[in-house]
């Protein structure tokens, strides 16, 4: 099970990373977004891999299709060490809502109830950071 997990992570992230880099070669520019950006950062009580990878793939099958989402992403902390990192984390999520409403239905629907009672008993703490974005045009 932990190698399909970790295969289905690798293969996720691989994807990702191509539509990124295509993009990128293609010339095409990155399309700025409006709404509210709903970031969740876990600090694990069991922070191993295996406990990583299962919070990052259940975030994509329960969350990922919730109604009112415009944007979605969800991983485990970068090696990237700078003095300005905060690395008092194990695994983020980053959603963007259409607006403050379909942000208040997330936070009601069952699929991200059951998402929370599923996870929140290896959860040593959660931080949570909600922005309104502004399109800049």
């Amino acid at each position: 099970m932990r190698r399909f997990v970790l295969t289905v992570f690798i293969l996720g992230s691989a994807c990702i990373g191509l539509q990124y880099f295509s993009r990128l070669a293609a010339g095409k520019r990155v399309e700025a977004v409006s709404g509210v950006a709903h970031d969740v950062f876990f600090s694990l009580k069991d922070a191993g891999e295996v406990a990583k990878i299962a919070l990052v793939a259940d975030s994509q099958k329960y969350l990922g299709s919730i109604p009112g989402i415009v944007s979605y992403a969800a991983g485990t902390r970068s090696d990237m060490e700078r003095d300005v990192n905060d690395r008092n984390f194990d695994v983020s999520l980053h959603i963007v809502f259409q607006d403050k409403a379909a942000l208040q239905e997330y936070l009601v629907h069952p699929m991200h109830t059951a998402y929370v009672a599923r996870h929140e008993p290896n959860c040593q703490k959660i931080r949570v950071f909600n922005s309104e974005l502004c399109d800049p045009r």
